[in-house]
């Protein structure tokens, strides 16, 4: 019987060694995968930074542009003028009510 168990001991080592190989193989896929995420985290990051910097710049422009001072002078660039006079509409209406 002896033979016999250096078979079952050289097959239970055969299937270990097989096991941890796969499990190094398993490891270095999914350290791989960690890599490539962090990568693509970090340029996403980074764009998220770019796309912040320039909405700020954008809100200052936007102010800028609508401020009254800046509105009032393109008004007067493109012939805009003041008002001579004031029309006031009443707010009740012209119908006849019982």
């Amino acid at each position: 019987m002896e033979p016999q168990r250096q078979k079952q001991y050289k097959r239970l080592i055969g299937l270990c060694s097989v096991c941890i190989v796969l499990l190094i193989a398993a490891n270095l896929v999914v350290a791989n995968i960690l890599a490539t995420s962090g990568n693509t985290l970090n340029d996403l990051e980074q764009r998220k930074t770019n796309l912040t910097g320039q909405n700020l710049e954008l809100r200052s422009e936007i102010i800028s542009q609508s401020a009254l001072q800046t509105l009032a002078v393109r008004a007067q660039r493109l012939g805009f003028v003041s008002a001579s006079e004031t029309l006031n509409l009443s707010a009740q209406p012209n119908v006849a009510m019982r």
